[in-house]
């Protein structure tokens, strides 16, 4: 009988910050801890019963030992690649990068400050709507973002712009990723980032475990950040672009025949990180909980023999921290559920544990 797995990343549930929080200066964050205390209903929900709160009381849950804590570089470590430590760029982006790029795209960029997207657009897109200007700006992460609505500043010469970014500065930085940020509508109140975001990542060469893997016929599907992750890896995209049209895809997937092949699907559910952990929305973030664990249990009865569902995440991104609006440097949960029964791990692991285990199911 042909396998199929699930991975679920809950991008920025982690479980507890780990013994070298206090370099990234994130001592007391606790991401799923402090979203239980402030939403009591999820105490009743699936999720809980199946322990995803409390992972780190359990030893069910995986360590970092990457020096960055963004989701490119936690996903890349959990398939068995730690990266070295990118730059950051606190006061924004040498003006000689700066200029460098304006040159060569004929263009003047806003911003260049270390913002948040949601408020620079606020701030600059009426001018960057007006004149055609892309706002560059960037955050906590080694992260380049540039920003541009859609009517002015096509999306093509968008994602083009990040593409040569990444080419020129990615590796010599070194820079995580360079992140196109469309935005649509007619006034500062009104702006809003389309769901069009392409990320632009350091070079990596193809992961040897996927690569693996699909060389031993396993299919590989995967959402967009994945796919942008492991662009050297040839992955078929999944459609939609946010949490709700996981959901969807995933059961209409159980409730349909099993293919012929072994498949693997790789589902960051993005929006727990980028709509309520970095907006520090504790009640949003509790009520999109409660809506995967719905549909998850609603899955358990949909399972096949050859069936599994891994659950994990790449960083923590806490709520209720007030320190700063960034990723928190937290240990990440494991729970692997089948058919029949769901299982913890008996120790902590490092994070390159996941896709060792994930290796293990298709042998």
């Amino acid at each position: 009988m042909k396998k199929r797995l699930f991975y679920f990343l809950l991008d920025g549930f982690g479980c507890g910050e780990t013994q070298d929080a206090f370099r990234f200066q994130d001592e007391g964050a606790y991401t799923s801890l402090h979203i239980l205390q402030n939403n009591p209903e999820l105490s009743s929900s699936y999720i809980h019963e199946i322990g995803l709160f409390h992972c780190q009381e359990n030893n069910s849950y995986c360590f970092p030992q990457n020096p960055n804590k963004d989701t490119f570089s936690c996903t890349q470590e959990m398939f068995g690649s730690i990266l070295g430590e990118f730059r950051t760029f606190p006061n924004g982006f040498p003006a000689s990068i700066v200029r460098n790029l304006e040159n060569l795209f004929g263009t003047h960029f806003l911003g260049n400050v270390a913002m948040s997207g949601t408020k620079i657009i606020k701030e600059l897109g009426e001018e960057s709507h007006q004149h055609g200007a892309p706002i560059v700006y960037t955050s906590a992460d080694s992260v380049m973002q540039f920003a541009a609505h859609v009517d002015s500043f096509p999306l093509s010469s968008l994602y083009y712009l990040c593409e040569i970014a990444c080419r020129l500065y990615c590796h010599d930085l070194p820079l995580g990723r360079v992140i196109a940020r469309p935005f649509r509508g007619s006034s500062a109140e009104t702006y809003v980032r389309t769901m069009d975001r392409k990320d632009f990542v350091y070079p990596t060469p193809p992961n040897p475990i996927l690569s693996s893997l699909q060389d031993q016929g396993v299919r590989i599907y995967c959402n967009r950040i994945f796919s942008d992750i492991f662009h050297s890896n040839a992955m078929t995209i999944l459609p939609g672009k946010n949490n709700d049209s996981i959901y969807s895809h995933f059961i209409s997937i159980l409730q349909s025949p099993p293919m012929k092949e072994n498949e693997l699907y790789l589902l960051n559910l993005e929006d727990f990180d980028m709509l309520y952990g970095h907006r520090r929305d504790v009640k949003g973030y509790g009520n999109e909980l409660i809506r995967f664990s719905n549909v998850l249990q609603e899955s358990i009865g949909l399972l096949q023999e050859s069936d599994a569902i891994l659950i994990s995440a790449d960083h923590g991104n806490d709520p209720t921290f007030t320190k700063h609006t960034d990723h928190t440097r937290e240990y990440t949960p494991y729970i692997w559920i089948d058919a029949h029964s769901v299982h913890h791990l008996e120790q902590p692991m490092p994070l390159s544990y996941i896709g060792q285990a994930i290796q293990v199911f298709f042998m």
